[in-house]
């Protein structure tokens, strides 16, 4: 018998080679390219909200409500913090610089 985890595993693993094998049928050369930069000086508000864990017998918390803020100075650089309420019910800081 197949189980509804490893059935959503498969599903995901094809889903991702599908995507990746029509990109490269559409122009291999194209699949990666530099990105010219840009200034931008944007500000994001980066909202948390909810996660799945495949592995549901362990309880793990699947509202993950939490805020950020992410500052891009241009297309290519950026500053990201916030806080999150994790899987584990304990809450969990990131930040992040992107240069």
């Amino acid at each position: 018998m197949i189980s509804t985890k490893n059935t959503l595993k498969a599903l995901l693993a094809l889903a991702s080679m599908a995507l990746t094998m029509s990109a490269m049928a559409n122009d291999p050369d194209d699949l990666f390219h530099l990105v010219e930069v840009q200034d931008k000086s944007e500000v994001w508000i980066n909202p948390g909200m909810a996660s799945y864990h495949f592995d549901q017998n362990k309880n793990y918390n699947g509202a993950n409500w939490g805020a950020g803020l992410e500052y891009r100075f241009n297309t290519v650089a950026s500053v990201t913090a916030g806080r999150f309420y994790n899987s584990d019910r304990q809450y969990s800081n990131y930040c992040r610089c992107l240069l």
